[in-house]
């Protein structure tokens, strides 16, 4: 593998190991190994004795202590066990050689000493241990941001049942908190609370699952995002939810609780409350009703949200639905499928791959595929050159050992070196390459970030035979690979991205594909997909690497009459109605309209697009489905129509994005 910057890796593993020791407690036994004992001369004796005992134990786990008689040739000693020092424990039931009882929790390391006393024929003998509890400690650090537009510098604090825990923030708004609880509050919920600090009446607030359910979702490295958690989030959209479930005088105390009252709030009332809280963080022409000191308050108060809604209606009654699309077009506040959780992948080593330093790279790993990108010359390599490498990989999950047979390489050296022995693993998320004969490894992080969804790599096609892939890096740099037939080549760009309208612009610095067109287009990535609009056209691509649980339509049933409604809908809007035909015409209804064209399933995706007429433009709509409920489908929805004039192919006005529900009739 050829890169111009090497990392090094060192692994140190630590061997846990419990002391297991006979002791003979007789004249001769050392006084450190056995604590001198007040006995009765006529009535005492020293047998041979075996005692087991390991010298440090978890609270909360399963303790076995073993004590044998090595000369009681009857079997007729009799023994009786007591607490001498440390959390106390009821032992008087038990009277054998043989002690098994679950460790006591503790608050701190602590001694406990153990006393057995063995009685044969009218003598007894005593024998003490003493162990350490070590406090067994549930520990996962939430990292998230506060936002509705993000709060600089907010005030984080965390609630596990009756104890507290107080973040770090910046002035991003984001914020990294750790808990450490013990392992007897394991199940206890989780809330976290923010206070915009230049305005404390601005409060936001997400409750959580229990610790327990939060560390097992962190995985190996114990640090959970908002890839894996949504609701690590705290936002208008969080505080709505638990205050739609307060104000149904809910109080979850457990998991099963909690699940309960989510399934019963309202997405619809949900985003109406959430617009409420962001009218009052952001818009400085609404306040919070006279006699309520936060936005926390009027959340839990469906008296006061319900006037507070009347009062904003009244005063623009279009305010509500434009404050609700902002919210759905801010990936930090919607999570479109109501997970947040990235499923296991389909192999180890699968997603898209970047190396520190090396901002023009790019690896794929994929569907047995392994694809490497490369878009800058180097200057001190000759015989490297940007371009792309895609090859067959093999991967031994026993022995780590990887290998690639390349099929087709344009840019030079670097890349796969077959001549190397490499190992390949997944180390708390991050790709580790260990080249045997180098004694050396190299380590890529996944190209992602949990602030901007756009960051990602996505593909048309089947990397197998033809396809186009496209990578955003969070560094602002982008590439394309297309490999089809007639054209075959790389693109590398600087790009900008605008959350709020969709626009991309590319700089292109490298273009071996000819790309002669308009540097900007629209796009959106939710979940699993990126959806787009490029002058009159329009598509879907699938990430690699599944940030949700994947959903698809079936074209096989898909055709019918459906209802599309906008979950942001207000009076005045009404349902789309799509009939879908089993030739693949279709006509789509809405504002007492309809238009004609076709529909086809593209990746699991629904895309109908219509051509210009006398009394149309030409059209699109995506629909992507997020979640099954009873309603029917949730779905992401791009709709777009294309004007004979525009300025700009890529007008906000001509195109929008929404989520909706689609129901079959």
């Amino acid at each position: 593998m050829k890169f111009s910057k090497w990392n090094c890796m060192r692994h140190l593993i630590a061997v846990p190991f419990i002391l297991s020791c006979a002791v003979s407690c007789g004249g001769s036994g050392d006084p450190k190994d056995a604590p001198a004992q007040q006995v009765d001369d006529q009535n005492s004796y020293s047998p041979d004795i075996l005692f087991e005992a390991p010298n440090e134990v978890w609270a909360g786990s399963n303790l076995q202590l073993f004590v044998q008689v090595l000369n009681d040739g009857n079997n007729n000693a009799s023994f009786s066990w007591k607490v001498l020092s440390g959390p106390t424990l009821d032992l008087s039931n038990h009277s054998t050689g043989a002690l098994e009882v679950t460790v006591p929790n503790v608050e701190q390391d602590t001694d406990w000493t153990l006393e057995v006393t063995i009685t044969d024929e009218g003598k007894t003998a005593s024998k003490q241990v003493t162990i350490k509890i070590k406090r067994k400690v549930n520990s996962v650090t939430l990292t998230g941001i506060v936002t509705d537009q993000p709060v600089a510098n907010p005030k984080v604090s965390a609630r596990v049942g009756d104890i507290g825990f107080i973040a770090t923030s910046n002035a991003k708004g984001e914020y990294s908190i750790t808990l450490e609880i013990d392992e007897a509050n394991k199940d206890q919920l989780v809330q976290l609370v923010a206070i915009d600090p230049q305005n404390e009446s601005i409060q936001f607030v997400s409750q959580l699952n229990t610790l327990n359910t939060l560390y097992s979702t962190a995985g190996d490295d114990s640090i959970l995002n908002s890839r894996e958690n949504f609701r690590v989030n705290i936002t208008n959209v969080t505080t709505a939810e638990y205050g739609l479930i307060r104000q149904a005088n809910l109080r979850p105390l457990t998991g099963e609780e909690l699940l309960s009252a989510r399934n019963g709030v309202d997405t619809a009332q949900q985003l109406v409350l959430a617009a409420l809280l962001k009218l009052v963080a952001d818009n400085d022409e609404y306040s919070l009703p006279a006699g309520l000191n936060s936005t926390r308050t009027l959340a839990n108060d469906k008296a006061e949200a319900e006037a507070f809604e009347a009062e904003v209606r009244e005063k623009d009654p279009d305010i509500i639905a434009l404050t609700i699309e902002e919210i759905i077009n801010d990936p930090n506040l919607i999570d479109a499928d109501g997970d947040g959780t990235r499923p296991t992948p389909d192999h180890p080593l699968q997603g898209a791959w970047q190396l520190e330093g090396e901002p023009d790279v790019a690896i794929i790993i994929k569907d047995g595929k392994w694809v490497h990108i490369q878009t800058k010359h180097k200057e001190d390599e000759e015989d490297g050159q940007p371009g792309y490498e895609i090859g067959d990989f093999n991967w031994d999950a026993a022995s780590k050992l990887m290998t690639v047979t390349l099929s087709d390489d344009t840019n030079g050296v670097f890349g796969w070196d077959e001549d190397l022995t490499t190992k390949a693993e997944v180390v708390n998320d991050k790709l580790v390459l260990t080249f045997e004969q180098e004694q050396q490894s190299i380590s890529f992080t996944r190209i992602e970030d949990i602030n901007n969804p756009l960051v990602g790599a996505y593909y048309e096609g089947s990397l197998s035979g033809e396809f186009y892939l496209v990578v955003f890096k969070e560094d602002g740099y982008a590439f394309e690979l297309e490999y089809i037939a007639s054209n075959k080549g790389v693109s590398g760009s600087n790009y900008s991205y605008d959350s709020k309208t969709n626009k991309v612009h590319l700089e292109l610095y490298l273009d071996q594909l000819g790309l002669a067109r308009d540097p900007d287009f629209v796009a959106r990535a939710q979940n699993n997909t990126l959806q787009y609009k490029d002058g009159d056209e329009g598509g879907v691509m699938t990430r690699v690497l599944n940030l949700v649980e994947p959903l698809a339509f079936d074209e096989q049933t898909m055709a019918g009459n459906y209802t599309l409604t906008m979950d942001n809908s207000s009076d005045k809007l009404h349902p789309i109605a799509l009939a879908l035909n089993a030739d693949k015409t279709a006509t789509v209804t809405f504002n007492d309209r309809a238009h004609t064209g076709s529909w086809r399933i593209n990746q699991g995706q629904l895309l109908i697009s219509g051509s210009a007429t006398d009394y149309q433009y030409a059209f699109g709509v995506i629909i992507t489905p997020t979640r099954q409920t009873e309603d029917g489908m949730k779905v992401l929805n791009l709709t777009f129509v294309e004007p004979e004039v525009s300025n700009d192919n890529d007008d906000p006005r001509n195109h929008g994005f929404s989520l909706a529900t689609l129901k079959k009739q």
